[in-house]
Parts: C-alpha cells; sequence; structure tokens
C-alpha cells in the first residue's frame, strides 16, 4: 500500500513537470514568434533605409550630371571638366548600384548568418566607396576649377556661378555626411538584431 502511494505520488509529480514543460515549451515558441517578428520589422525598417539611399544616390548622380550640363551652357564653354564631371556622376551611380546589387536580400533572413556576413561586408564596402567618391568630387572640384573659372573671374555672371557651386556643394557634403550615418546606423542594428535572433 506505502509502495502505490509513494508511486503515485512520483507519477503526479511527474505529470505535473510535464504540465509545466509543456507550458514552458509554448510561452519560449510564443516568445520566439513574437521575437522573430520584432526582428524582421526592424529588418524590414533599416533595409528601407538602405533602398532609399540607393535611390537617392541615383537620383544625386543622374541630377548633378543634368546640373554639370545646364552650367556649361550657362557658362558657354569649358567641355572638357564638363565631361569629366559627367563621367564622375556616370561612375559614382554605377558603383551605388554595383554596391547595392551585391547585397541582395531575396532570402529575407532565412539564413541569419549569411545575412549579417552580406551587411557587414556591404558597411565596410559602403564606407570604403564613399570615402573614393568624396576624393573623386573633391579632386574633380580641385582639378577643375582653373579650366572653368578661367578669364570669367571678373564678370558677375562668373562669381555668380561660383557662389552658387560652393553653397550646392557645402549642401551636398553636408546632406551626404547625415545620410551616411543613417545607412551606417541602419547597418548596425541589421547586424546587432540578427545576432540577437541567432543567440
Amino acid at each position: 500500500m506505502d509502495v502505490n502511494d509513494d508511486m503515485k505520488q512520483v507519477l503526479d509529480e511527474l505529470e505535473k513537470m510535464r504540465d509545466e514543460y509543456a507550458g514552458l515549451k509554448e510561452e519560449l515558441d510564443r516568445q520566439k514568434i513574437i521575437n522573430g517578428k520584432l526582428m524582421e520589422s526592424t529588418f524590414r525598417k533599416n533595409v528601407g533605409v538602405l533602398d532609399s539611399n540607393k535611390k537617392t544616390g541615383i537620383a544625386v548622380c543622374v541630377v548633378m550630371a543634368l546640373f554639370l550640363a545646364a552650367l556649361a551652357t550657362f557658362m558657354e564653354a569649358f567641355t572638357l571638366p564638363v565631361a569629366a564631371g559627367v563621367a564622375l556622376c556616370l561612375i559614382i551611380m554605377a558603383g551605388y548600384i554595383v554596391l547595392y546589387r551585391r547585397m541582395d536580400f531575396k532570402d529575407g533572413m532565412a539564413d541569419v548568418k549569411t545575412t549579417a556576413l552580406k551587411v557587414s561586408r556591404f558597411r565596410k564596402k559602403y564606407i570604403k566607396f564613399q570615402l573614393t567618391s568624396y576624393a573623386w568630387v573633391l579632386g574633380f572640384i580641385i582639378i577643375s576649377a582653373p579650366f572653368i573659372f578661367k578669364g570669367f573671374l571678373a564678370t558677375a555672371k562668373s562669381l555668380a556661378a561660383i557662389a552658387f557651386i560652393i553653397v550646392i556643394f557645402i549642401a551636398c557634403a553636408c546632406a551626404q555626411y547625415f545620410t551616411d550615418r543613417k545607412v551606417l546606423k541602419a547597418c548596425d542594428e541589421i547586424i546587432d538584431r540578427l545576432e540577437e535572433g541567432e543567440e
């Protein structure tokens, strides 16, 4: 009789432990689903930032190429520097396209490690690409300035064009700096979320 009571008590405890385990497993599964949805939402939002940056970068290159062509018409001269500027805009635009094409997210977050690695590589390449672009643009401005404004410095038309270019350049540099910070922050958030989800 005593053995049967002990056995019944052990079986009851085992049943209770099994129910607790099932409840904990269900709670854990629910938490994983919630975390997965949160991670997916953050991932999509930050990928949206990157996608927006790609479109903006390409649009800016096109606008700058058109601006240089309009400036050439306005100043009625300097076809070589304008051709070099348009070529530079097209090279930077091609760089944006290639850079973002290598980091496609067609698979979403199917493979967390691969996605985190892609974003990490993209981040490094993005920094190199932007620094190189800054150097090319600055070099272009320094090299082409004497050709562009040679003989035009005495006219009011030329001084207005110089002032306009300086203002545009400073505005673009500031906008690009804040855009780059936003892109790098989005990359960091994606990597952090993916690493959290993997643990």
